[in-house]
């Protein structure tokens, strides 16, 4: 009973070491600042009913009990221990070798798509693709023996996938489609299996639309903030988040690197195949253990899963590629960002990989009888997911680190809510996103979610020609009226228009370019910090707040 244990709880603490070796330097006071991934004291409730409503709604009340930034290390956390464990009991169940199970949750937690994504923020995707392996796993067991239970599990994972990140939906499309095409194919004269699938599938499907009608319904109807967004999406964002690797053959290759994420053209971190001369080599034995366990599983008449995986791979490599088609496929066409998909890649490599370095140890153990010669082959093929992405170990090598925002902001803060009237505050300078000293790096601004006054920021990514994100008139007009403000006489009565009462000016950026509020008629300079100045609209005449 006592071994029994150990060896259920080893892969937790396995995998919990592995999670820590990641996030250990961030276990002190203070936030995580990456690119997308802002958190701040109170999280707050969302205003829009989407997918992730219910996601952060949680985040709101587990607020009340945690302090943010613990939260937020948590869900870090998270992210790697779950992708390691989801992806050990995925593999126990296609090829049950211990070490070929410890390799695919490594090689599937670690890995350069996982930190392309950790260091630009992508938090939620990183827990939707934590979580895939689960789904995977609950839907080959049901695929196996289709009953009402297991159906509903599969609906409760799909659930909870889709909450904490809506574009995993459609790789559980993808996966779900290959899936039931093989099985049926399968079984195709086997017609009491046939009966259960399809009763059990449509149990299913009617849970998770259920489950979800409050924002699926109102997605597929072409309705509310998603659906609104994904139809916002022009040339311009395809282009500027388009896979990087120039011509098709070059866009294959990154992906099948796990790379070819748009950021890494940018010089925003580390790349891992700068720090490491043999990078190149490294990924190519991992390659060659995906090819072996293609193959071994192929041997072993697993003739079902071994295709599943195999076109769970060819299809990640080719919508990872990504072209205009996409754009015109109602499940794809909200993925402006084809790259997402490489996560299907990831999936199918370590699962394969894993019945690849069980049949290299099997091998030796036959045609050697080396014990130390297996262990040594276990060991090394450990270690090679862990080297080919070293850059993701403690703390990212330290590219990230927990931070606090100054002090100035809490005072601020609390000079707002001291002003009991209805109004909007402008943040400037004008940007979505820019470098905040406090994070020292670029980072999407933080002061709506941080002050608790309503709050104005530029809506405008500034990056190629992506469009802006959930654009306002307000927010328009705003575009238009500081192009020229330190020309516009009247610019304190526009602003008033606007509802807006309070000016702050970050000194951060191109602030210098904003010295003209200092001597603009109608505004007075009312606080000033280190690095906030705060201005006072007195053209403002305590209309109701509009967002």
């Amino acid at each position: 009973m006592a071994s029994l244990n150990i060896h259920r709880m080893l892969p937790l603490a396995t995998y919990a070491i592995l999670a820590l070796a990641i996030v250990g330097p961030w276990l002190q006071p203070g936030y995580i600042f990456a690119l997308d991934m802002v958190f701040t004291p109170h999280l707050r409730m969302p205003d829009t009913l989407t997918s992730s409503y219910m996601f952060h709604a949680v985040l709101h009340v587990l607020n009340f009990v945690a302090p943010s930034s613990v939260i937020q290390k948590l869900l870090l956390l998270c992210v790697f221990f779950l992708s390691g464990v989801g992806m050990h009991r995925l593999v126990q169940i296609v090829s049950p070798h211990r070490m070929g199970a410890y390799f695919g949750g490594v090689l599937y937690a670690v890995n350069p798509f996982t930190y392309d994504r950790l260091m630009t923020g992508q938090y939620s995707v990183l827990l939707g693709y934590a979580l895939l392996p689960f789904f995977v796993r609950s839907l080959l067991v049901f695929l196996q023996k289709p009953q009402f239970r297991q159906g509903v599990i599969i609906a409760i994972w799909v659930t909870v996938i889709s909450v904490v990140s809506v574009h995993t939906l459609g790789s559980i499309v993808i996966i779900s489609i290959v899936a039931a095409a093989l099985w049926l194919a399968k079984n195709r004269r086997n017609k009491p299996w046939k009966g259960l699938f399809w009763k059990w599938s449509v149990v299913s499907i009617g849970a998770f639309l259920l489950l979800n009608c409050y924002w699926f319904l109102p997605l597929l109807a072409g309705k509310g903030s998603t659906a609104k967004q994904i139809a916002s999406f022009t040339s311009g964002d395809t282009a500027s988040f388009a896979t990087i690797g120039g011509s098709f053959a070059g866009k294959l290759l990154q992906v099948l690197s796990l790379r070819g994420f748009w950021a890494e053209d940018r010089d925003i971190y580390l790349q891992p195949s700068q720090q490491i001369g043999t990078w190149g080599l490294l990924l190519l034995l991992i390659w060659l253990l995906v090819v072996i366990g293609l193959i071994s599983l192929w041997h072993q008449r697993q003739r079902a899963i071994t295709a599943f995986f195999a076109i769970i791979v060819l299809a990640g490599c080719i919508l990872a590629v990504g072209y205009g088609w996409m754009q015109h496929v109602p499940i794809l066409a909200g993925f402006r960002e084809p790259q997402k998909f490489a996560g299907l890649i990831a999936l199918g490599f370590a699962v394969l990989g894993s019945e690849g370095i069980a049949n290299v140890m099997r091998f030796i153990k036959n045609e050697f009888d080396s014990t130390v010669g297996m262990i040594a082959a276990g060991s090394l093929a450990l270690l090679l997911p862990i080297i080919v992405t070293s850059t993701i170990f403690w703390g990212a090598r330290s590219q990230l680190a927990a931070r606090s925002y100054p002090a100035a902001w809490t005072t601020v803060n609390a000079q707002l809510n001291a002003d009991n009237e209805h109004f909007n505050t402008l943040f400037l300078p004008w940007h979505l996103y820019m470098r905040f000293g406090f994070a020292d790096r670029v980072i999407t601004s933080p002061a709506p979610q941080f002050f608790d006054k309503p709050v104005i920021v530029s809506d405008q990514p500034e990056l190629g020609d992506v469009a802006a994100v959930h654009p306002t008139q307000t927010t328009q007009q705003l575009d238009r009226l500081l192009q020229h403000a330190d020309s516009i006489s009247n610019f304190a009565s526009q602003l008033a228009n606007l509802h807006i009462k309070y000016i702050i000016l970050d000194k951060e950026e191109d602030y210098q370019k904003y010295n003209y509020l200092q001597h603009m008629s109608g505004l007075r300079q009312v606080a000033h910090h280190d690095t906030l100045t705060v201005y006072l609209n007195e053209q403002f005449g305590g209309k109701d707040e509009t967002r």
